[in-house]
């Protein structure tokens, strides 16, 4: 099964400073969870400081824009893991045809897949990540077999990457550098 979540954008200056009223809510259908190279962490990681670099805060640029590079990460990933797995296989081999259909499905397929627009909070996210101008928090979120939410409960990220208010982390960001802490987690 997937690991939902849904990404929330907000921002108190537009009105829109919590999650039901958010001004992007983006919905990831698999691969939701924090860690790992295809986690969500490491996609914000990858995508804020350089967004922030050349478009500085404009919420609805960054959620688009959010959305077609966690998109071209999952293609990026997908391709290479079945071309690996295709150049692996013997020549002709059963592994072989099969993991070259993949990869010609990875290559069309993929970037019309796991990614939407919400207008509501979905009743079978397992994670939530809400970004703001102060950074991102993180939480896990519980629910009863019916789908009704039990709790949200905030996340301490052990390398602190979400803490953008800091005016040395946000001058490296801005100019396009990745603070070490950045690092840390990828």
């Amino acid at each position: 099964m997937s690991t939902r979540c849904q990404i929330f954008i907000v921002d108190e200056r537009e009105g829109h400073g919590n999650i039901n009223d958010p001004c992007v809510m983006i919905y990831r259908h698999s691969d939701g969870y924090p860690e790992g190279k295809c986690g969500v962490v490491a996609a914000l990681v990858e995508f804020l400081p350089k967004f922030m670099k050349h478009r500085g805060w404009d919420t609805e640029y960054m959620g688009a824009q959010l959305i077609a590079s966690m998109i071209q990460g999952d293609k990026d990933y997908m391709i290479d893991m079945y071309q690996r797995r295709m150049d692996k296989a013997a020549k002709g081999s059963d592994d072989a045809v099969y993991y070259k259909k993949r990869l010609q499905e990875a290559k069309e397929e993929v970037d019309f897949l796991g990614y939407g627009i919400s207008r509501e909070i979905h009743g079978d996210i397992e994670y939530a990540y809400v970004i703001t101008r102060k950074g991102v928090r993180v939480f896990d979120v519980t629910q009863d077999k019916k789908g009704n939410y039990l709790s949200w409960e905030e996340r301490v990220h052990p390398h602190k990457w979400l803490e953008l208010t800091k005016p040395v982390h946000r001058k490296m960001i801005m100019e396009g550098r990745t603070p070490k802490m950045f690092k840390q987690v990828a």
